[in-house]
């Protein structure tokens, strides 16, 4: 169980590596996704890739250091080009969701084969890396359903009410730093570890 505050630099510089290989497999998918049910505008906008820099945000990346979870830069979407409407946007949502919940998943099946194949050394390294890496993408995966800025779940709020889409997008800001707080205080760990403890369960069988 990795705790909150243990933030020597080993355990950051593995927070950090898992949280950029999770943002750029986030991002991506939450893009295709997007990309795929009709609006080509995240093409134009460079975040079609599945480059990290084209992906990442800074207090997104700072909260995940501190609190496990944490999000990538906020997407436009235009609405009114996806299939489906909200229900396609919900979709995108779920899809950045679902794709760090099976990253997660497959570290953590992965990770006997690979300790197996390491001098013990490296192994050591591996499998501390592999229990943060789940750890960090289940809690990403849980938070960005949240309907609010700048999570991915912003996406699918600002499709059901479009009137409020310019003042979700302004909210964004003020409502991440209020997340980088909740993390600081370990508010925002405590409130998901029962789920992402209960998800590590299932994967370890």
């Amino acid at each position: 169980m990795t705790r909150v505050y243990d933030l020597t630099l080993h355990q950051v510089v593995l927070r950090a590596l898992a949280f950029v290989i999770i943002v750029a497999t986030h991002g991506a998918a939450v893009a295709i996704a997007a990309r795929y049910l009709g609006d080509a505008g995240v093409e134009h906008d460079g975040r079609l890739t599945a480059s990290p820099v084209n992906h990442l945000d800074v207090v997104g990346f700072i909260t995940a250091i501190v609190g496990l979870a944490g999000w990538t830069k906020s997407i436009e979407i235009d609405p009114a080009r996806l299939r489906f409407g909200a229900f396609g946007a919900l979709i995108v949502v779920l899809g950045g969701s679902l794709v760090s919940l099976f990253d997660g998943f497959i570290a953590l099946w992965l990770r006997p084969w690979v300790v197996n194949l390491l001098p013990d050394s490296a192994a050591t390294h591996a499998f501390a890396f592999i229990q943060v890496f789940a750890e960090m993408c289940f809690a990403t995966a849980l938070l960005n359903l949240l309907p609010v800025p700048p999570l991915t779940g912003a996406l699918f709020l600002a499709a059901a009410a479009p009137g409020w889409r310019a003042a979700i997008g302004r909210a964004g800001m003020y409502v991440g730093f209020a997340l980088l707080a909740l993390a600081l205080l370990g508010v925002l760990r405590a409130s998901l570890w029962p789920m992402i403890d209960s998800l590590m369960r299932i994967a370890l069988g």
